[in-house]
C-alpha cells in the first residue's frame, strides 16, 4: 500500500519540479515552491513510516533500529525548516539572513541524530508472536452501532 501511494505521488513531485526548472526566472531566487512540496512529501512519508512500525511491531523498542534515527533526523529537519522555504521567496534578503539560524539548529540536530543513527550497533530484528497492542486500535469503526 505504501508502495503505491511512494510510487503514485512521484510523479507529481518530478512534475511540479520539472515545471519550476523550464520556468524559473534567470535570478539565483531560493526556489520555494518545490522545496515546499518536497518538504510536506517528505513529513507525510516519515509519519506514514512511523506508523507502519508501529502497526507492524518488528522490535520491540522502536529507538533500538538504525532507520528509526535516520527518519526522526529527516522529519526534524523538514519540519524545522518547511515554513522557512515557504517563506523564503517572500522575505528580503536581510529578513532571511535573521530566521536562517533555524536551518543552522535544525541542520545541527540532524547531522546529531544521524551520528546517532551510525554509531548505534546494527539490531537484527527478531520476530515476535506477542504484539504490545490490540489490533482494535487501528480499526476506525462506528462506535455508534
Amino acid at each position: 500500500m505504501i508502495r503505491k501511494v511512494i510510487l503514485g505521488s512521484l510523479p507529481v513531485f518530478y512534475a511540479i519540479v520539472f515545471y519550476y526548472m523550464l520556468n524559473k526566472d534567470q535570478s539565483n531566487n531560493f526556489d520555494a515552491i518545490p522545496a515546499s512540496v518536497e518538504s510536506m512529501l517528505i513529513i507525510v512519508f516519515c509519519v506514514w513510516f512511523f506508523f507502519e512500525q508501529i502497526r507492524d511491531m518488528q522490535v520491540s523498542f522502536i529507538y533500538s533500529s538504525k532507520t528509526f534515527w535516520i527518519v526522526v533526523a529527516i522529519l526534524v529537519y523538514m519540519s524545522a525548516t518547511f515554513f522557512l522555504f515557504i517563506a523564503a521567496e517572500f522575505v528580503s534578503q536581510e529578513e532571511r539572513r535573521s530566521y536562517w539560524f533555524i536551518n543552522s539548529i535544525s541542520n545541527l540536530l540532524k547531522h546529531i541524530l544521524l551520528t546517532i543513527a551510525f554509531i548505534i550497533p546494527n539490531y537484527k530484528p527478531q520476530p515476535t508472536n506477542e504484539r504490545p497492542f490490540s489490533d482494535e486500535l487501528f480499526e476506525f469503526e462506528n462506535s455508534a452501532t
